[in-house]
């Protein structure tokens, strides 16, 4: 019985992992001198060389193996299988690939269940939030002050960045829109899981440094997160996963109350008129016509489903290969039993107890609101959902006062 618990990270290790949090922040698409690959082969070789010396990891958590196995198998083997079938490969261009690319980010969790490797991921994962919130930051003072430094310009031509302003009830919002930004849930409920159990001036700035990053995202969800994150969290950190009852009981009460006094700001926000919001409706219609179908609706349509599905072809924004409403593209995409099997591992991953009684009992309220916001925006099947839903996984196998031991 080899026991990962007495395994030290290496620099070469350490390296790899920062390197590659680092990477999928701030070059998602491959842009920026293909650093996001050359990090995800370095990360990818130094975890194969490790596992040839320490022996592969046998035993370990039920959780973190489903979620494995659903996202580097089940999913992608299941998807290319009903493509082929349906006729997703008639089309010449296979362009639906973040299904795909998913397991790849997904399988460097594997280095997680060494927990000196874990550590220094939520290490990572911590300090490559916190720069990408300086970033954004001095992105919003430069723009507040119309100051042309370009500084902006160099994440937005590498694909990393969308910047511009919207307008709710004639008030202008920047919005500075990382690729990654939807990560900093993760950090905001970290920060204010810390400032609850120990409460100091540290703490509290890094809960508004944090928030205010988030705010200035400029999406609904992020602006609305940047919000009610540290409420959800405070009730988490006193009741558990068992909040969630209290948290939608407050939000049935003053919904009508909202409605009542008729918020501009907020009428402006959910108006069904909205840009944003007329599309995704505008997609309901089409969802219901492909779900009428009984193949589609329990079987799925495989990817690339655009090269032979008119309907699909025709609701899809140019040059997507899915749409924003995650939920549902699931069904279309996997049917119902993909969307039962999703929904499990982030229900699972958000109330399991080995999560609540680890080192890292904020994830269960970052995964919750992950998944909240991903109801309404594509984020689960990128890199930066791999990273939400990896690292959370790996916290099922570090639970407090336990040692981790594999089978070599």
């Amino acid at each position: 019985m080899l026991q990962y618990q007495n395994v030290k990270a290496t620099h070469l290790g350490a390296f790899s992992i920062f390197f590659f949090w680092l990477a999928c922040i701030y070059d998602p698409v491959g842009q920026l001198f293909a650093i996001k690959f050359v990090a995800i082969g370095m990360l990818y070789v130094y975890m194969g060389l490790r596992f040839v010396v320490l022996g592969f990891p046998r035993l370990l958590d039920n959780l973190y193996m489903f979620t494995l196995a659903l996202f580097c198998i089940v999913l992608p083997v299941y998807g290319l299988a009903l493509s082929a079938f349906r006729g997703g490969f008639s089309g010449g261009v296979f362009s639906d690939t973040s299904y795909v690319s998913s397991a790849v980010y997904m399988g460097c969790t594997l280095l997680y269940v060494i927990p000196a490797y874990y550590q220094v991921a939520y290490k990572a994962l911590v300090f490559s939030l916190r720069s990408l919130c300086v970033v954004i930051w001095i992105g919003f003072l430069l723009l507040s002050l119309n100051i042309d430094s370009g500084f902006l310009d160099f994440f937005v031509s590498n694909g990393a960045a969308y910047i511009g302003s919207r307008n709710y009830a004639g008030i202008d919002f920047f919005y500075i829109y990382f690729v990654a930004s939807p990560m900093l849930i993760l950090l905001l409920c970290k920060e204010c899981w810390g400032f609850f159990e120990r409460k100091t001036f540290r703490g509290l700035a890094l809960v508004f440094f944090v928030a205010g990053a988030l705010f200035f995202s400029g999406t609904r969800a992020s602006i609305i997160m940047s919000v009610a994150a540290p409420l959800i969290v405070l009730l988490w950190s006193k009741y558990g996963a068992k909040s969630l009852f209290l948290w939608l009981l407050m939000m049935t009460l003053f919904s009508p109350i909202i409605a009542i006094f008729d918020l501009p700001l907020i009428s402006d926000m959910f108006s069904a008129k909205e840009a944003s919001n007329s599309e995704k409706i505008g997609y309901l219609s089409t969802y219901l016509s492909l779900l009428n179908l009984p193949g589609t609706l329990w079987f799925g349509q495989g990817f690339n489903a655009h090269v032979w599905s008119e309907a699909v072809f025709k609701m899809l924004p140019e040059g997507a290969s899915k749409t924003e409403l995650t939920y549902l593209e699931m069904i279309r995409v996997f049917g119902v039993f993909g969307l039962v099997a999703l929904v499990y591992v982030l229900f699972k991953l958000t109330s399991s107890a080995k999560i609540s009684t680890s080192y890292y009992p904020w994830v269960g309220p970052s995964v919750f609101l992950y998944a909240l916001m991903s109801s309404i925006n594509p984020y689960i099947f990128s890199s930066n959902g791999m990273l939400v839903i990896g690292f959370a996984a790996g916290a099922c196998l570090h639970q407090r006062n336990k040692i981790v031991a594999c089978s070599a």
